[in-house]
């Protein structure tokens, strides 16, 4: 399943609940190790507005603010199938 945008994004997360989320990868192992994205590092495909912020609004590190006017594309290598949090 790819998504490419916000509206997107937002559609597939508003449309099942965690719970239900949950059911539908209750096999799946939870992820073993934090893989670290540079925000710096989007790729040149990416269509979206983007400001990079230093400790934006009492945030530690970098924060990556996106307009919904486009996509952002990051290469991320995922070793095995897992569930992944975002943070």
């Amino acid at each position: 399943m790819v998504r490419t945008s916000l509206s997107e994004i937002e559609k597939l997360l508003t449309s099942v609940s965690y719970s239900s989320y949950l059911e539908i990868y209750k096999d799946v192992k939870n992820a073993d190790k934090e893989i670290v994205i540079d925000l710096s590092a989007y790729k040149e495909d990416s269509t979206a507005t983007v400001n990079l912020k230093e400790g934006y609004e009492g945030a530690e590190g970098t924060v990556l603010l996106m307009g919904d006017d486009g996509k952002i594309v990051f290469d991320i290598d995922v070793p095995k199938r897992q569930c992944i949090l975002f943070t």
